[in-house]
């Protein structure tokens, strides 16, 4: 018995150790040569310049998935050159099949178009920490991005060329990246980190030049070498982009003093200067963001604050410097202005809010970011938003203006040195100054990975501190966080250990995001992955986790909760993900009071949520996912439900309507407060409506819309007094706090590229935005009320033009 007990045993650790080697085996880096040319090539797509036909070859693609490692089963070949002014690149991508080569025609920086690409990666610093992405389809969509570990930014924009060319027995492609595009060391002789990627989109195969091991998800670790670069100056890289736009908005007052319809119209520029080889100056003069997309708005019934997408390019376009140490969030500029709640406070009966602007217009914004050539990345950015004033009408017809927020001076500054390729160590500092109150907010904190060669080991970790000034008290008002994790973190087999910390006085929420501090949590993660195919599978994943979270001050234990995830693709690229929650002791709810010190008891729940997706090559695919939560005693139960059908019409036309129901019954709430605290119950139902469209007439110009319907009822039906030991004991109270959200939107817009980095744009929204008190309504007279709603028309136009210098210097 105990000699069998010895077998298993070591049986066990065996598996374990397997599990933990690598199953790819990963070839010397590839190698290429870059030939020198007199003459650029007429970058069409078509191969028939002689200077292709003498320049080295790279082929002998390997797949990226599905066989991981395997020969790709199609030929490659690509061809590099370059003059005094660009990089070029030429592939001829062979493919026979019958199912042809996919075209599908969508936005710029659409990577999941149902298309075949190409896309080339460039490294000119050889760090293994960032690279360059350059991707065309089939069809002649670019897309370009910086790639930075994990994260791909697609926000970065390039203006470079490209041309397809569909043939018999495959299609081709060229591309010409401008010297100006990219940064690069200033040697005379140079070699760059590069890679190329072919996806092929009837067998769904992805294919990389030099191999890359899809159990790490970095890429830019993972390149061959282009040799032969030699005597290439570094360009001045100076461009600008002017633009002026026109403003048509209108919208219901209901007020003979205000004009319901209003015209406006912006003229700026934005500029980019290469300070250095490698640094490069990003400046906005009197911005306009009136065309970004708009947010979705939710009705919020949490102590949190909601954290929307940053959908101004500024603010993401070259900022992956700025994400570290998690201290940044740009939506913080030319927000709400901080007093805009409080001006109905300081009127009285008399007097009438005519205007009340719920952003802060921010004057101008800077940012200048880069790379030695050791590698380390410097960022720093700053913005001002202008004094922001409500506009009162007295009873005698005169005005006064109430400041909502001064003039305010938003400051980040990055440092950040790569070591031993898959390492770094960053430090971060943000300060937030707002003129005329004296009040300052600091934040300073570092992050760092320490890896080993493989990327198969790591420690990472983070740590801040947070200060206030104010003028008042001078005092400092200081708070800490940090955060640290543990582990195995390529392979088959990952585990890690991971612990959490933010303070009670911790708040970085000027510039930065946390929905809740005072908090420490503990937690352990273990998966395994099956990337290879096997049965009728494609791919296999697995997770496990436990958590405990504790209040920092005073150290309570709050929640305990297990999370198990599987899921994976079959081979017929049907997608099915399984995903389970436990919590399976009562949770001390220190944040739903809203008072310090007070607490909820939640009883124990479990959730269940499971989803399915089918291939979207097919001409109408779709995704299902469903969700299930239990919980004991008068606390919540609920379900949801999303279905979403992608109808291909052609290559042209892409419909993506999607609907999703949500039912929440017993969910317990905060409501209101005075001395004591008062809970409610309430039943929710939520439903979401979307629908985007996109059609484009050719690769440079499209139409697409998106129009989104919210709607959240909320009835309350018992009430409770909250009691110091967290239980609560129902009471009576008058029920007025019943709610019907409703928040409508839709975005069209029209967008022609007519010149490389210049666009003309037209976009209409309609916002529509509805909180009563109506429970009792059905889907559709709710739909048709809202419909009846005061809503903002606004029509703009936008005329964008690139100018680079070195174009006009040619001219």
């Amino acid at each position: 018995m105990i000699f069998n007990k010895s077998i298993q045993i070591r049986t066990y650790i065996s598996f374990f150790l397997l599990l933990s080697i690598p199953t790819f085996s990963q070839n010397v880096s590839q190698k290429t040569e870059a030939k020198r040319i007199e003459n650029s090539p007429k970058i069409d797509g078509i191969l028939d310049e002689e200077i292709w036909t003498n320049v080295p070859t790279a082929d002998h693609f390997m797949q990226y998935e599905p066989l991981n490692g395997k020969p790709s089963q199609f030929v490659s070949n690509v061809w590099v050159t370059y003059d005094n002014k660009a990089l070029y690149i030429a592939a001829y991508l062979y493919d026979t099949l019958k199912t042809g080569i996919y075209t599908q025609f969508g936005e710029r920086d659409n990577d999941n178009l149902n298309a075949d690409y190409f896309s080339v990666y460039l490294n000119p610093f050889c760090d293994g920490q960032y690279a360059w992405m350059f991707s065309v389809a089939a069809s002649g969509i670019q897309v370009d991005a910086r790639i930075s570990g994990e994260t791909t930014d697609k926000q970065w924009d390039a203006v470079w060329k490209s041309a397809t060319k569909i043939h018999s027995n495959g299609w081709t492609v060229e591309i010409s990246i401008p010297w100006s595009a990219i940064r690069f060391p200033s040697n005379n002789k140079q070699d760059w980190d590069i890679n190329f990627q072919r996806n092929q989109r009837s067998t769904r195969e992805k294919s990389f030049w030099n191999p890359v091991n899809n159990t790490t998800k970095e890429i830019s670790n993972q390149m061959g070498k282009l040799m032969g670069i030699t005597d290439i100056k570094v360009p001045l890289r100076l461009s600008l982009m002017p633009y002026i736009s026109f403003y048509l908005n209108h919208y219901p007052h209901h007020n003979p003093n205000i004009n319901n319809a209003s015209f406006s119209y912006n003229a700026g520029v934005d500029l980019k200067y290469g300070i250095t080889e490698s640094f490069t100056l990003d400046m906005t003069l009197i911005p306009d963001f009136g065309q970004v997309a708009s947010d979705e708005v939710i009705l919020n019934l949490t102590p949190f604050e909601i954290k929307y997408n940053e959908n101004r390019q500024f603010f993401t376009e070259s900022t992956e410097l700025f994400s570290r140490g998690d201290l940044f969030y740009s939506r913080r500029i030319g927000s709400t202005p901080k007093n805009y709640y409080t001006v109905n406070k300081k009127i009285d009966s008399t007097q009438t809010i005519t205007e009340n602007p719920s952003q802060t217009q921010m004057i101008n914004a800077t940012k200048i970011s880069g790379r030695t050539k050791k590698g380390t990345g410097i960022g720093f950015l700053n913005a001002i938003t202008s004094n922001t004033y409500a506009t009162i009408e007295n009873a005698d017809q005169t005005e006064n203006k109430i400041l909502t927020q001064p003039l305010t001076n938003y400051n980040i500054i990055v440092y950040d040195q790569p070591f031993l390729k898959n390492s770094y160590i960053s430090f971060v500092n943000t300060n937030v100054y707002y003129n005329k109150h004296g009040y300052m907010a600091n934040v300073s904190g570092t992050d760092f990975k320490i890896a080993d060669k493989r990327n198969k080991w790591a420690l990472m970790g983070l740590a801040a501190v947070s200060l206030k000034f104010d003028s008042t008290n001078k005092t400092a008002d200081p708070g800490h966080k940090y955060a640290f994790l543990l582990g195995k973190i390529s392979g088959n087999f990952k585990f890690n250990i991971s612990n959490s910390l933010y303070s009670n006085t911790f708040n970085p929420n000027d510039f930065g995001y946390i929905n809740n501090n005072n908090n420490l949590i503990n937690k352990a993660t273990i998966s395994y992955s099956i990337y290879k195919p096997f049965w009728k599978l494609l791919n296999w994943h697995n997770n496990l986790s436990f958590s405990q979270t504790y209040l920092y001050v005073p150290r309570i234990k709050t929640i305990t909760g297990f999370n198990i995830t599987s899921g994976g693709t079959f081979k017929n690229y049907f997608s099915l993900f399984l995903s389970l929650y436990l919590q399976p002791t009562k949770q001390y709810d220190y944040y739903e009071p809203r008072q310090k010190g007070w607490f909820l008891i939640r009883n124990p729940y479990f959730s269940f949520d499971p989803w399915i997706s089918t291939d979207y090559r097919k001409k109408l695919a779709f995704d299902v996912k469903m969700g299930l939560l239990k919980s004991k005693g008068i606390f919540k139960d609920a379900t949801y439900l999303s279905f979403s059908p992608r109808i291909r019409v052609n290559d042209k036309l892409l419909i993506i309507p999607e609907s999703r129901y949500d039912k929440e019954w017993r969910d317990v709430g905060y409501v209101s407060a005075d001395s004591l605290i008062y809970m409610g119950q309430r039943n929710n139902r939520k439903f979401i409506n979307t629908l985007n469209l996109s059609y484009s007439f050719n690769k440079d110009i499209g139409v697409s819309i998106k129009a989104r319907h919210y709607w959240m009822n909320v009835v309350y039906n018992r009430f409770f007094l909250l009691q110091n030991n967290g239980d609560i004991t129902e009471k009576i109270m008058e029920n007025k706090y019943n709610k019907n959200f409703n928040a409508f939107n839709i975005d069209f817009t029209f967008k022609w590229y007519f010149a490389p980095g210049s666009n003309l744009s037209f976009v209409w929204k309609n916002a529509i935005i509805s909180n009563d008190n109506f429970i009792d309504l059905n889907y559709y007279e709710n739909a048709s009320n809202i419909l009846k709603s005061d809503q903002l028309n606004s029509f703009s136009i936008k005329l964008l033009y690139y100018l680079d210098y070195m174009y006009l210097q040619k001219k």
